[in-house]
């Protein structure tokens, strides 16, 4: 059987967990789920493919963060399976570092991940922001979820010419309520519509109103 002449890319699934252990030796410590308690550990990382059958597991320090593991942990698993490329990574949030994710790019791989909420602020945060289209619906055919393109720019610490662009995928969920606080330089909010009302006159919402 011949050998393939290029390696095969792979669409992978990376994930990273701490399993407490119990010995009378010392080991590295870690934080364990939600106890928010320091107990020994060990680290794991996971590589599953694209039907989340696990490919490949290495045991690690307990202390060790998984965007400081996984570019040795490909390499690894590219030298075990001959011919195979992780070429596409899905990660959960964890796996959102600026100096991560360039450094997956600059080895030819692209990731998929989750921005933390400190990255952002709201839509001006986001450039070339596309026409939000629906994503999902409820059981009566009401559109609950939409999403829209767009792109973000992250800071490089150390690189201040040479930024990170990310192409990111904005999920709007419509049945999720934010307060927006007014501005104390506007003028004062406008009086309720429904002032005039008796109180028990206003639930509006309710059918037969």
């Amino acid at each position: 059987m011949e050998e393939a002449e290029h390696p095969h890319a792979l669409t992978c699934y990376v994930d990273g967990h701490r399993k407490p252990l119990y010995s009378k030796v010392l080991i590295p410590r870690g934080l364990i789920g939600r106890l928010g308690v320091i107990l020994g550990c060990r680290a794991l990382l996971l590589l599953h493919d694209a039907h989340g059958h696990p490919l490949f597991v290495t045991t690690h320090r307990g202390d060790q963060h998984l965007t400081a593991g996984v570019p040795a942990f490909l390499t690894r698993y590219e030298q075990h399976a001959e011919h195979r490329q992780v070429a596409r990574m899905i990660v959960d949030r964890e796996g959102m570092a600026t100096e991560f994710l360039a450094s997956l790019h600059a080895e030819g791989r692209s990731v998929v991940t989750i921005l933390q909420t400190s990255q952002y602020r709201d839509l001006t945060s986001f450039s070339d922001v596309g026409t939000f289209v629906p994503l999902g619906t409820d059981t009566h055919g009401q559109v609950i979820r939409e999403v829209a393109p767009a792109r973000i720019t992250l800071s490089r610490e150390g690189h201040p010419d040479a930024p990170l662009h990310l192409q990111v995928a904005l999920i709007r969920d419509l049945r999720r309520l934010v307060p927006v606080q007014p501005d104390p330089e506007e003028a004062e909010v406008p009086p309720r519509w429904d002032r005039d009302l008796p109180p028990d006159e206003r639930t509006w919402w309710r059918e037969g109103w």
